[in-house]
């Protein structure tokens, strides 16, 4: 077992450390004092110019405008309302989405399903999916588990033409491929902080127009009156500094990072399968180990110091192979070999490079018990 303090954090894809500068933001905020934007005293003002100024930081990213902006707390309530919202009628989307568009989309009992095989989504089969009944496509801008890019601008065009709301998940590709502007066709998009080393607990989406959403909670009126609920202000701050922090030269160093664990891997274990294919973000990595047992790989990772993610998940007690990846119609064997690595503009060569060798020694260890 290591000794050293530090761990090895590669599953930045499940959460982020706290950046210090988001951090310094965020404590600056609370020391202030009390901060409602509802309130028509000094701190009501204060805290509707740090409101005003999030949001214009945040709009500025996307050229978009500041009214299209709204924030939550968290990427799931976001996805919720926006399926309320435009899921009136028959959902398209795929099987291998987050489990919040999977089962919001299941919930209203009238989806259709697109295949996508081994994470690449074809545009006609989406295509040929539309009815005349469809009223909302959903699908993810970046897969959470493999990082397979799906074809943003042919499914905003598509939605474009058939008139049809076009809403993405964005959660996994915001920071980690280059995101500029919104495409024309797009109605919608989710967000989350804490994927980008803001705080847990604050989200935001952009919404063309914000006055179609249907409101989930509510009360006092706030962001429109489709959100209300007093606005959480040195959280959005926080996340509107880790908006602003983000930097290509960011996007290159993950993926240079990506590509040296891989290759490195690769090479000491040849039998080592990259899945999603060859179109994925930067920072994520999803390997299959053929005829190693992934949660064993993953435990002993653990003890080694590494922090890694499990391509399964635990439902009711049973471990069961990964939903997305099986949806992507990959070997039941090879789904429950995989492990999902995800680095972060804080992860280091140095950690890449005894990852790598640390990595290669469970492999060996396990393959010693085949």
């Amino acid at each position: 077992m290591r000794n050293e303090t530090k761990r090895i954090y590669l599953d930045n894809n499940a959460t982020t450390h706290l950046a210090p500068e988001v951090k310094k933001v965020l404590v600056a905020l609370y020391d202030e004092g009390p901060l409602n934007p509802s309130s028509l005293h000094a701190n009501g003002l204060r805290a509707k110019q740090h409101l005003f100024n999030a949001r214009k930081t945040i709009a500025d990213t996307f050229s978009v405008s500041t009214d299209s902006i709204l924030f939550t707390s968290s990427a799931t309530e976001a996805v919720n309302q926006l399926i309320a919202t435009f899921g009136k009628g028959e959902i398209i989307t795929t099987r291998a989405e987050h489990s919040s568009v999977y089962e919001s989309s299941k919930a209203s009992k009238n989806v259709r399903f697109v295949p996508i095989e081994h994470g690449r989504l074809r545009i006609e089969d989406v295509e040929s999916t539309i009815t005349p009944a469809t009223s909302l496509l959903f699908f993810s801008w970046a897969h959470s588990e493999t990082g397979s890019l799906y074809p943003v601008e042919q499914l905003a065009e598509l939605a474009q033409r058939s008139n049809i709301p076009l809403v993405l998940d964005a959660v996994a590709a915001f920071g980690k491929t280059p995101i500029h502007s919104i495409p024309d066709g797009v109605t919608a998009v989710v967000f989350s902080g804490h994927k980008i080393h803001a705080p847990v607990g604050i989200a935001w989406m952009y919404c063309a127009d914000p006055k179609e959403l249907q409101p989930l909670l509510f009360g006092g009126g706030q962001q429109q009156g489709v959100r209300s609920g007093t606005e959480a202000v040195p959280l959005i701050a926080a996340l509107a500094r880790a908006v602003e922090l983000i930097d290509e030269k960011h996007i290159q160093h993950m993926q240079r990072l990506r590509v040296t664990l891989e290759t490195n891997i690769v090479r000491e274990h040849p039998e080592t399968l990259i899945l999603g294919g060859d179109i994925r973000v930067s920072n994520v990595t999803c390997m299959a180990f053929p005829g190693i047992d992934a949660e064993s790989l993953l435990i002993r990772l653990d003890m080694l110091g590494i922090s890694a993610s499990h391509g399964s998940a635990c439902a009711a007690g049973a471990l069961e192979p990964s939903r997305s990846l099986r949806e992507m119609n990959y070997p039941l064997d090879i789904v429950k070999s995989a492990l999902r690595f995800s680095v972060s503009r804080f992860t280091t060569e140095e950690d890449i490079k005894q990852a790598s060798a640390l990595l290669t020694q469970a492999l060996s260890e396990q393959k010693a018990f085949l």
